[in-house]
């Protein structure tokens, strides 16, 4: 097996992971090119490096295409915003210059994991700390749930201003369990450390990420039977009462949560509500107005996406002298009423993650079209069915670990997809690089180790 980039990649992990653990906000945007630039230092590849200035070539041609498409079209294209958007996305970026091959050796998981452990248990105890620390004290300026957020948000408490630090901290967290369970289930020990993550992550209360977990962990039970027979029926109900059973603690510790779901289908049809006015705008006016929107979008950065956001100067509450600063005709015409609307009606919304006019789906369409929203969902498909046969392939070869990892994986990269639909979630690297950088090595192992079974004709297919 090629090992060649095992050792830089996992030192790249460590890198990001330590600066994506701190409360470092908007400089969280660099740190995808830090790990980077360990990663070609450390592994003296000039291969990394081409494929790098290859990628920054094919941005700069991208944005060239948008720039003179609506510079043509009597539009100002804002390049500022759209390197803004290289930074946000650059999770992503960091993905697709590092190759999959090399990065894994046959003791990755291994070697991985006991991180994983003592990151969950340090940052869900902290978390745990801080949901206590609220509740006793009687703290009113922030919510108990929102104070829970680990490292990454350490300070929440005392500058009382909770921010996103919870979502993000839900979310990273959710990668590094799910993607520690398989190691639990083969050393048969450190139950307690998951026990002390699913906790500290239920105390923190984001429902809308647990909705999209139980969704994906349903979608994927569903479509990763080898067949749709009755006799795998009672496995369907039972990972259905599984599923059901995780929002029970959600209940216990916020009572009358669960009755808050049905917002989450109220507010994509409440016409009052920002994320309507904002869809609305989207999917039917903006397309009206600019003809080549549906197709290719307006270019990253220059309407809904936090790229744009940010670059607006109103998203930190400051405007800031290193960004843009700067906001797009349609921006302007079509979405800066629903977000100032949003943002001042902070007592009405209650500074909600669910009434945001804005979500990564939705910014996919506004920026990169039909094109950009084909193009992800087919990543994820291409990726789920790659998954899917692994899970199959090391399910008939009796192998448990790799079993339990590949279904991991893709409960993971569907849940995806689902908070894609509340939130820019695509865009926060704090919440994904660790997760799928983690996510690239594995499945990159899952790969390796199927490759040297004797059926492995079911991988390649």
């Amino acid at each position: 097996m090629n090992e060649k980039y095992a050792k830089p990649y996992f030192e790249s992990f460590m890198v990001a992971l330590s600066l994506s653990l701190l409360p470092i906000k908007i400089f969280s945007y660099v740190v995808p090119f830090i790990a980077l630039f360990w990663f070609i230092v450390r592994s003296s590849s000039g291969r990394v490096l081409q494929r790098t200035l290859m990628a920054i070539t094919g941005i700069v041609v991208l944005l060239g295409f948008y720039y003179i498409i609506y510079q043509y079209q009597g539009t100002y294209f804002l390049l500022g915003n759209s390197v803004v958007a290289i930074f946000t996305y650059s999770t992503f970026f960091l993905l697709l210059v590092i190759p999959g091959r090399g990065i894994s050796s046959a003791f990755s998981y291994e070697k991985y994991a006991p991180v994983l452990k003592w990151v969950i248990l340090i940052e869900g105890i902290i978390g745990i700390l801080q949901f206590v620390i609220v509740t006793v004290t009687g703290i009113t300026y922030i919510i108990n749930g929102d104070s829970v957020q680990g490292t990454i948000g350490i300070d929440a408490i005392l500058n009382g201003n909770a921010g996103f630090g919870n979502q993000i901290f839900v979310i990273s967290m959710i990668f590094f369990i799910f993607l520690f369970i398989p190691y639990v289930l083969q050393q048969r020990k450190y139950y307690y450390v998951v026990l002390v993550g699913l906790l500290s992550i239920m105390l923190a209360g984001v429902l809308h990420v647990f909705v999209s977990l139980v969704w994906a962990l349903l979608f994927t039970i569903l479509f990763y039977r080898k067949n749709l027979i009755f006799s795998d029926l009672s496995k369907i109900i039972g990972g259905v009462a599984m599923a059901l059973l995780m929002l029970l603690p959600l209940e216990f510790f916020f009572p009358g949560i669960s009755k808050t779901a049905s917002v989450f289908f109220q507010i994509y049809q409440d016409r009052d509500s920002p994320k309507f006015e904002a869809m609305d705008n989207a999917f039917d006016k903006l397309p009206e107005q600019y003809p080549l929107v549906s197709l290719m979008g307006l270019g990253p950065g220059q309407y809904s996406s936090r790229a744009g956001l940010i670059s607006s100067g109103d998203y930190y509450g400051s405007k800031m002298k290193f960004l843009p600063n700067e906001v797009s005709e349609p921006y302007r015409k079509l979405f800066q009423h629903t977000w100032l609307e949003y943002t001042h009606g902070s007592a009405k919304y209650g500074n909600s993650t669910m009434h945001r006019p804005f979500f990564s789906i939705l910014s996919l369409f506004t920026e990169f079209g039909w094109l950009g929203i084909g193009l992800f969902l087919g990543c994820i498909l291409y990726f789920f069915m790659k998954i899917r046969l692994l899970f199959v392939f090391f399910k008939e070869q009796r192998n448990k670990v790799n079993t339990y990892l590949a279904f991991a994986m893709g409960v993971l990269l569907i849940m995806l997809v689902f908070i894609s639909t509340f939130e820019n979630y695509l865009e926060t690297v704090q919440a994904l690089l660790p997760g799928m950088m983690l996510f690239k090595v594995l499945y990159s192992q899952l790969l390796s180790e199927a490759k040297q079974e004797p059926q492995q004709e079911l991988i390649a297919a």
